[in-house]
């Protein structure tokens, strides 16, 4: 419930960044552990385990406080991750 009365899309909004994070945790887990069973350890692969469940702690954090800032905070990290891992490991030069 917002400040201003009912809004469903709202709602919509914190609920599916709630999902959208949590369920990336373990996507990113797996994820980690078939990059390094593949290419061997990168650093660069510490992002895929570090800042999924920030990004899902975020996302909790702005549902159960109906903050839309931090769910999109939280959903940013979550989208973000797979290309900064792949570009530090670029830069990491393996």
């Amino acid at each position: 419930m917002s400040f201003f009365g009912d809004d469903p899309a709202l709602d919509r909004w914190l609920v599916s960044g709630r999902i959208l994070n949590v369920g990336a945790v373990p996507v990113y887990w797996v994820l980690l552990f078939f990059f390094i069973k593949e290419e061997g350890w990168h650093f660069s692969f510490l992002v895929a385990a570090l800042l999924p469940p920030i990004a899902a702690l975020l996302a909790l954090r702005g549902h159960r406080e109906v903050r839309p800032g931090l769910t999109a905070a939280g959903m940013a990290l979550a989208v973000g991750t797979l290309p900064l891992m792949v570009w530090l490991a670029m830069l990491e030069g393996r």
